[in-house]
Parts: structure tokens; C-alpha cells; sequence
């Protein structure tokens, strides 16, 4: 019971986390590159978060109903808005120089993205993405509490607190944190990978081709 319980809360804190990161990292390469839909947007992206998230959960049931759909939007909803915050500040802070002479060698915009301006942001980007990993699980529980058709971590919660059963209470707030703590160190272990130059002297993102 407990490995389906687990399984469930994961599944939806898995998927509602990469949804929330893809439209967070597409959300700010085109608001950079795009300074005025990016100044209209960003108002709109801050007062979204001002919303309670129990606040949009009841009108996310009323619209998708009962299932996964509402739990991955807010969780999705938690996790984008770290993820385009901190990207956007990467891509803001890049060393213009290196912009212009890519461009005067004759790079196409793919190239100078993959070669300087995605590497110059990774940093960015995974501290986002940290953050976002720490708070999905808790997007998944409040989803089970409002929109929930199976039973997971969050459901079970709520069951064992109402029946007095503490070591219930305690064992679905250990696998929670579980979850949390797991996610955090996938993210480091990615950040790891994907950026060598941090524990090494060379980078295999400055052997780049010739642009």
C-alpha cells in the first residue's frame, strides 16, 4: 500500500515539476529575446503568484475535474515561476562582449544560444530549478487535498490525521520530505554533469566548434 501511495505522489510531483520547468525556461528565452513582451508579461507572472494556490486548486476541479490533469497544473504553477525568474536574470547578465564577437565571426542566433548564452545562464537556471524541486511535492499534496481521484501521500495524510493515527501522520510526512530531499540531489547531480568547468579546468562547452 505504502509503495503505491508513494508511487502515486511521486508520479504527480515528477510530472507537474518537468511541465513547470519546460514553460518556465521557454517563458524566459522569449521574454529575452523579446524585451517588450517580456516587460508586458512579467507584471502578469508576479501577481500569478500572488494567488493563493488553494485558491486556484477549487476552479482548476470545476474546469479538468477530478484526476491528474489540476494536480500537474499546480504543481506546474509552484515550480515555473523560480525556474523563469532566475533564467531571465541569467540571460540578462550575459557578457556582451562575447555576444558581439560571435556575431561579427558570423554565428546564427542557435549557435550563439547553445554556445555562450545557455552555458552563461546554467547557473541561473539550476538554482531555479533547485528551488522549484524543494516546493513540488508540496503542489502534489495540496493537489491530492483538492482534486485527488487516487489515493497518495497527501490523501493518506489527511485519512490518518482525522482516524488519531500518528505514526500514519508521521510515515506520509518522512516519504514526502523523501521526495523533496531526492529531487533536490537529482537537480545537484544534473548540475554536476551539466556543468563540468565548476569541478574542473576545462569545459567541453569551450571546445565548441567553430561558430
Amino acid at each position: 500500500m505504502i509503495r503505491g501511495l508513494l508511487w502515486q505522489t511521486f508520479k504527480e510531483t515528477l510530472a507537474g515539476y518537468l511541465v513547470g520547468a519546460a514553460v518556465g525556461v521557454l517563458l524566459a528565452v522569449v521574454m529575452s529575446q523579446l524585451p517588450g513582451l517580456g516587460r508586458l508579461l512579467y507584471p502578469a507572472l508576479v501577481t500569478s503568484q500572488a494567488i493563493p494556490i488553494v485558491g486556484i486548486a477549487a476552479p482548476l476541479v470545476i474546469i479538468f475535474g477530478f484526476g491528474m490533469t489540476p494536480k500537474l497544473i499546480i504543481v506546474a504553477w509552484i515550480v515555473f515561476f523560480p525556474v523563469v525568474v532566475n533564467m531571465m536574470d541569467g540571460l540578462a547578465h550575459i557578457d556582451r562582449d562575447q555576444i558581439n564577437l560571435a556575431r561579427l565571426l558570423g554565428a546564427t542566433r542557435l549557435r550563439t544560444f547553445l554556445y555562450i548564452r545557455l552555458p552563461a545562464c546554467l547557473g541561473p537556471l539550476f538554482s531555479g530549478l533547485k528551488i522549484g524541486a524543494s516546493y513540488a511535492v508540496t503542489g502534489a499534496v495540496i493537489g491530492e487535498w483538492t482534486a485527488s481521484s487516487k489515493m497518495g501521500l497527501g490523501t493518506y495524510l489527511l485519512a490518518a490525521n482525522a482516524q488519531m493515527n500518528s505514526v500514519g501522520v508521521y510515515g506520509a510526512m518522512l516519504l514526502m520530505t523523501l521526495i523533496g530531499i531526492g529531487s533536490f540531489a537529482m537537480l545537484l547531480l544534473l548540475e554536476y554533469v551539466a556543468m563540468p568547468w565548476r569541478h574542473r579546468a576545462t569545459s567541453p562547452w569551450r571546445r565548441a566548434p567553430h561558430l
